[in-house]
């Protein structure tokens, strides 16, 4: 973040505060035109910060801290919009800026801008479904110029399919419902929103036409590219021991910011129970939603990703299939929402089934604590002195991290049945 995004940004307030345009960046890449960089100079926030107060560390601090307080938050007006639980909302909207995502990316902003809007741009859909009216479409069209303009450019190609896929759903259950009437409003509203957008996102266009034949990008990746950076299977050990994960990369053939998905260790298990209860449209779009990017963030490991690439527009564009994996952390804190407010409400078999998979997490814990029991790499580093934690940390292995972890999830999970179930 630091030795890449704040010098853009330092230069682009420094040209902003002489009465100049940044056009062109000519201290880095032997000189690029930044203004052709979505990630950079049309974000209304760059021209407010770099109007004042100009980029400094301290800056971006608060920048990042804002991000990840308004990602919680989004998340929060998500759930409770869907659930219509107040409770169970205010913990998904605590867990998902401190999810594995969060954390793995912390070192790329425009990630994480991108993982910020997504809530606010799902729940003004959502509720645009449901009750149409010109103040959603301004407000879609708004929050989708922000995401254009601050997020990861597969966020939102991916994010755009998904509203597609949301709107042809709401299509087939009106038809089905027999309530044919309520299409043409949503559609005139989403036309609206998406003229808006276009409006909005006018000098984005402009600069694209101006560089597109310079860009090689634009011409599309090969087919071996969009494979890297994927979410692998041995991955998925993040789901439920996320120290694991951040020692012997190669074991993992990927980037270490593209294999942490740890989302709770309960909030899974809840998650998991929900499915069984599940009744409501919604939930099982986001479950279908949820299912479909973790395929394919899967990369090379699943023929979805290759489908995507060979028959979907735009979906040829960006390698790092990993980042797919930000939508099924959203549909399982939705849905895990919903099985925590099952639990609280004592539905009918909930504490069983919960007590069922919560012995079968307690079994794979304790199979992963006895293979790493038996690793040759586990002893020394635990036991040795170190000069700080930090150091302690750094020398373990990745059969220690295991372990530690193992006990740490254990110990949690034999507290919560202890004093809840």
């Amino acid at each position: 973040m630091l030795d890449c995004y704040l010098p853009w940004r330092y230069h682009i307030s420094e040209c902003l505060q002489n009465d100049l345009f940044p056009f062109w960046n000519p201290y880095q890449h032997t000189g690029f035109p930044s203004h052709a960089d979505m990630r950079s100079v049309f974000y209304p926030f760059v021209w407010l910060h770099g109007l004042s107060w100009g980029y400094s560390y301290y800056l971006f601090h608060f920048i990042f801290i804002a991000y990840l307080t308004g990602a919680g938050y989004g998340m929060f007006l998500l759930t409770k919009e869907i659930n219509k639980d107040y409770r169970t909302a205010l913990l998904v909207g605590i867990v998902y800026p401190i999810s594995g995502f969060f954390v793995a990316h912390g070192q790329e902003l425009s990630t994480i801008a991108g993982a910020c809007w997504i809530p606010y741009i799902l729940l003004i859909f959502l509720k645009l479904l449901r009750k149409p009216d010109l103040h959603k479409s301004i407000l879609l069209a708004i929050f989708f110029s922000l995401m254009v303009n601050s997020g990861y450019q597969a966020q939102t190609i991916i994010l755009v399919y998904i509203l597609v896929l949301g709107f042809f759903g709401f299509v087939i259950y009106s038809i089905v419902e027999h309530k044919i009437k309520a299409i043409l409003p949503v559609l005139a509203n989403l036309t609206l929103s998406a003229v808006l957008s276009v409006l909005l996102l006018l000098p984005n266009i402009v600069s694209f036409l101006q560089v597109q034949e310079f860009v090689q990008r634009f011409s599309g990746l090969q087919a071996d590219s969009i494979f890297e950076f994927a979410f692998t299977p041995q991955s998925l050990l993040s789901l439920i021991l996320p120290f694991g994960v951040v020692k012997d990369i190669e074991y993992f053939n990927s980037d270490i910011s593209m294999i942490n998905i740890y989302i709770g260790l309960f909030i899974f298990i809840f998650y998991l129970t929900s499915i069984r209860y599940i009744k409501r449209k919604i939930h099982y779009f986001f479950l279908i939603i949820g299912l479909i990017s973790l395929l394919a963030a899967f990369g090379g490991y699943t023929p979805f990703r290759k489908f995507l690439f060979d028959f979907i527009p735009l979906m040829d564009m960006f390698r790092g299939s990993s980042y797919f994996r930000i939508f099924f952390i959203i549909s399982v804190l939705i849905l895990s929402g919903y099985g925590i407010q099952l639990f609280l409400n004592n539905a009918k078999n909930v504490r069983k089934i919960f007590l069922i998979l919560s012995i079968s997490t307690v079994a794979i814990l304790i199979f992963f604590g006895i293979k790493a029991i038996f690793s040759e790499n586990i002893g020394s580093s635990i036991i040795s002195f170190k000069s700080s934690i930090y150091q302690w940390f750094s020398d373990t292995s990745f059969s220690e991290n295991v372990f530690i972890q193992v006990i740490i999830q254990l110990l949690f999970i034999f507290l919560f049945l202890f004093f809840v179930i």
